[in-house]
């Protein structure tokens, strides 16, 4: 998971941060052999916060006023091959808006959404979240 298209340096408050942020999602070959890129995304989805300068404490969360957009996303499947590894997806941010001025860092955290199998009781199982990855962005100096 590495990130393809950073968001800009600087930003007006209120504004949409442009351009989208993206991030791309490679396989290595040797991962999941047989698996297509649609098996390997599937219940994948992504969720964006804001965090402090140095990434260690998130911010909105909990403030439900700082960070406005679309904040959870699908991954958008893709498939593009080299040698070592091909890309299976990306997620592209396109309306992340942050409303005051400081200095952020957005954190885009890849959850997956599994069934648990494990029903015997023949109620059906609830979903499991399982966190397979983040990265941060560059620094977001917004005016």
């Amino acid at each position: 998971m590495h990130i393809l298209v950073q968001p800009p340096h600087e930003a007006r408050s209120g504004h949409v941060l442009t351009p989208a942020t993206t991030v791309s999602l490679r396989s290595h070959q040797s991962d999941g052999e047989g698996e297509n890129a649609a098996d390997k995304v599937a219940g994948c989805w992504a969720f964006v916060s804001v965090v402090t300068e140095d990434g260690s404490t998130s911010l909105a969360p909990p403030s439900t006023t700082l960070l406005s957009g679309t904040l959870v996303d699908s991954v958008r499947e893709t498939s593009s091959h080299n040698e070592d590894d091909e890309e299976v997806g990306r997620i592209l941010l396109e309306n992340i808006t942050i409303n005051q001025p400081g200095e952020y860092r957005l954190h885009i955290s890849l959850l997956r959404m599994a069934d648990s199998s494990d029903a015997e009781d023949g109620i059906s199982p609830l979903p499991t979240v399982m966190n397979v990855g983040s990265v941060l962005t560059h620094v977001v100096h917004v005016m």
